[in-house]
């Protein structure tokens, strides 16, 4: 399943409310559901592997978060490639939070992302963060600093 959701979060083709909603299942795989996403019932499934998600969505990574890529589809996979821990991703996660282009929403879940896998480039992001003209940008990166240099 993990590889399935995976092309359809790399098909360009495809609505971006389902290549999001592809990463968001890819996100939380591994976790053991409560409720199945469809029907809203009681899970019946156990746990998932976490590493076939892993290995599913560290080759696309760079990709999903492209310019030119739905913001939705970007900001869904911020947050699936920082719930995996895929670290290679930390470039194009720099660029996303960069990206004056961007959503502020896209930019605020790179920033959350680098954050999560303890990225060196953080610093850098958050400077471009309080650039921004965005208020809700700006204040994300303020609660990242006061996490990383708390009073």
């Amino acid at each position: 399943a993990p590889p399935l959701l995976a092309r359809l979060a790399a098909r360009a083709e495809a609505p971006a409310a389902s290549r999001a909603e592809a990463l968001r299942v890819l996100e939380a795989w591994g976790e053991l559901p409560r409720f199945e996403r469809v029907h809203h019932t009681p899970a019946t499934c156990g746990p998932r592997a976490k590493s076939s998600a892993r290995e599913a969505l560290a080759p696309l990574g760079a990709a999903l978060l492209a310019s030119g890529v739905p913001d939705e589809v970007r900001a869904a996979a911020a947050r699936a490639l920082a719930a995996h821990e895929l670290g290679e991703a930390r470039g194009a996660l720099l660029a996303l939070a960069r990206d004056e282009d961007a959503d502020a929403g896209a930019r605020r879940a790179a920033l959350a992302a680098l954050e999560r896998l303890r990225a060196p480039e953080l610093r850098s992001a958050l400077e471009s963060a309080w650039a921004a003209s965005d208020d809700r940008l700006r204040g994300e990166a303020d609660e990242i600093l006061s996490r990383l240099e708390p009073e």
